[in-house]
């Protein structure tokens, strides 16, 4: 089972860090709603069964898909894999030495994630990344490994080895905990 790392000296960290938002953000409410991992988990058991199916069968090489799109149709989020196998239903991309980028309205690059491994659900726009991670986002850096990601959301929860780096400085979660 996954088990996020919720602590009260992380807790604190993070008051401590975001300080003057305080007012304007219920912390409190905001990790409520995400102690449900059905979606994590869920995707950690489809990324099991697809890697197992990769390992015996071919799987496609120098994948490269759009998963969202902007209102004038220019791509909003890419995908690039070294390997990768699609469900019948083209709603699930399992996928090897993955490269998902996201941009702005403008065209700048917002951020990007690098997987070892990753299982991505087009339809709720999640995503499971199984090995190391490392994302930039806005400046801001986190890696770690056993991450899921929702994008609808714009949300990421680190199960394992949790760094995060954010534009005034680093802080590192193993160190906090």
């Amino acid at each position: 089972m996954i088990r996020p790392v919720h602590t009260a000296a992380l807790l604190s960290a993070c008051a401590a860090l975001f300080a003057p938002c305080a007012g304007a953000f219920d912390g409190a409410a905001w990790l409520a709603r995400r102690d449900d991992m059905s979606g994590a988990e869920r995707l950690r058991a489809i990324h099991a069964a697809a890697a197992a199916a990769i390992a015996v069968s071919p799987p496609v090489e120098d994948v490269e898909m759009p998963m969202e799109y902007w209102p004038d149709g220019r791509t909003k989020t890419v995908m690039h894999a070294a390997r990768g196998s699609f469900s019948q239903d083209r709603n699930f991309v399992t996928a090897e030495d993955v490269l998902v980028k996201r941009f702005r309205e403008d065209g700048t690059l917002e951020g990007e994630i690098h997987a070892e491994a990753c299982t991505l659900d087009r339809k709720t726009r999640e995503a499971w990344a199984e090995g190391s991670v490392e994302m930039e986002w806005d400046g801001y850096k986190a890696k770690g490994c056993g991450i899921y990601f929702s994008f609808s959301e714009e949300f990421i929860k680190i199960t394992s080895q949790p760094e995060i780096r954010t534009k005034a400085g680093k802080f590192n979660l193993e160190k906090v905990l």
